[in-house]
């Protein structure tokens, strides 16, 4: 079958647009793969750090649990935060009783996402106030996070 000729479709135009990422992504992904080993310390610290952390949030009473959530949410968002919470997570609790565990477990991820990122986060931006140096080393990638949508490079 003959290629077609690409031309530009109003209906349609992302299709004709090839920024070439698709190839540098495999590579990155290939490459990956290929030293799997070397990630295995990194990935069991932070299997280990959801695990502890899902193990002590499905430990607790859901009606505790939601009580913490509600109290955390009134903090950082006040009031009406806080009822949406105790609702949605009532509701949740009530009509999908099995899902509770699923959400502590996607509670637990995030909570580990936050320690990783603030653990590495912090430091860094120290330094990179502190370091002018660093500052300028640290600027394009900066600049470039920023201007990606996140799904991207997350």
């Amino acid at each position: 079958m003959a290629e077609q000729e690409k031309t530009f479709d109003f209906l349609n135009p992302f299709i004709s647009v090839d920024l070439g990422l698709s190839d540098w992504a495999d590579g990155i992904k290939t490459w990956a793969s290929a030293n799997r080993d070397a990630f295995q310390p990194t990935k069991r610290v932070i299997n280990e750090m959801i695990v502890g952390i899902d193990t002590l949030f499905q430990s607790v009473p859901p009606i505790i649990m939601l009580i913490i959530l509600a109290l955390i949410a009134w903090q950082a968002a006040g009031r009406r935060v806080a009822i949406l919470v105790i609702v949605s997570m009532s509701v949740l609790g009530f009509l999908a009783p099995n899902a509770w565990g699923l959400a502590m477990t996607t509670l637990a991820i995030v909570v580990s996402s936050v320690i990783l990122c603030v653990l590495i986060g912090l430091p860094l931006g120290i330094l990179t106030g502190k370091n002018d140096l660093f500052e300028q080393l640290m600027r394009p990638f900066l600049d470039t996070m920023q201007t990606i949508p996140a799904f991207v490079y997350l």
